[in-house]
């Protein structure tokens, strides 16, 4: 499976070779997963996951897939109120829609924008849930 606990009680992706062909349907359905989840580690793991789905796909698969992907990621960052890291992951989108990289089906949805638009605006570094990751220990710092 794409997750699974970790030898020393935390959270891990499960590791699978690049041969393994996983359905871009399933990456997405894995990040939806994760930005509902209370988690600490959810908006990290749904980056993870992300990044996998996006070193497997570089051609155009389902754009929608990807749309999916990209907005749940953003939404587990929103779950724990960290707008540096949405937008990170809309910037993300962005450059990639930019490269062409995923074809010209792929375009980015209005949900992306608006959510980062609406942490920002409530945004204050001493509400970011921490996910245990580097960045938003210096955000709180």
């Amino acid at each position: 499976s794409l997750l699974s606990p970790s030898n020393h009680g935390g959270d891990e992706l499960g590791t699978y070779s690049q041969n393994d062909a996983v359905p871009s349907s399933c990456f997405s359905s894995v990040i939806l997963a994760l930005s509902v989840s209370n988690r600490p580690s959810a908006a990290k793991l749904a980056e993870d996951v992300l990044e996998r789905m996006i070193a497997q796909y570089n051609i155009s698969q389902s754009s929608s897939f990807f749309n999916v992907a990209f907005s749940g990621c953003i939404a587990a960052h929103a779950k724990n109120n960290d707008a540096p890291r949405a937008e990170k992951i809309l910037h993300q989108m962005l450059d990639i829609y930019d490269d062409g990289k995923l074809g010209n089906d792929f375009v980015p949805e209005v949900r992306a924008f608006g959510t980062c638009i609406a942490m920002w605006s409530k945004f204050s570094p001493a509400n970011v849930r921490s996910s245990g990751d580097k960045q938003n220990s210096r955000l709180k710092g």
